[in-house]
């Protein structure tokens, strides 16, 4: 009796194990390629731009090109002092060549950046355009 259970709980655990082996790794190569393909991106968008003040007016201007984003939506956000961000202003890049321009003025201090969606393969991108300071 002591001998029948012995050879059981043996070859319980044999075939656990030998079960485990079978199933895991066709479960970790799917999942690792699933991930990759997801990860697999080119980056932020490549953003050439500009932001100046127009003619000591107390006006700004963004302007640039986005080639890999063109018809897209480029929103320019502004945060106030102590605030969040929030949407401003936005642009549709040129279907062409991705050329936008954004004039704005806004409250001393505050801050803005330019925000791309996630499209074609690039990531969410970010880009700093800068603070209005006052004196």
């Amino acid at each position: 009796m002591r001998f029948t259970r012995t050879i059981t709980v043996l070859l319980a655990a044999v075939t656990a194990v030998l079960l485990g082996l079978t199933t895991a790794p066709s479960g970790a190569t799917a999942s690792t390629a699933a991930g990759v393909s997801a990860e697999r991106t080119l980056g932020p968008h490549p953003v050439d731009y500009t932001a100046n003040e127009i003619r000591n007016t107390g006006r700004f201007k963004v302007k640039g090109y986005a080639a890999t984003y063109q018809g897209g939506k480029i929103k320019l956000q502004q945060k106030k002092r102590g605030g969040n961000w929030r949407n401003f202003k936005k642009d549709r890049a040129r279907v062409g060549d991705g050329f936008f321009q954004i004039k704005f003025d806004g409250p001393c201090w505050s801050k803005y950046r330019l925000v791309l969606k996630a499209a074609n393969g690039y990531d969410k991108t970010v880009l700093p355009v800068g603070r209005i300071r006052c004196y």
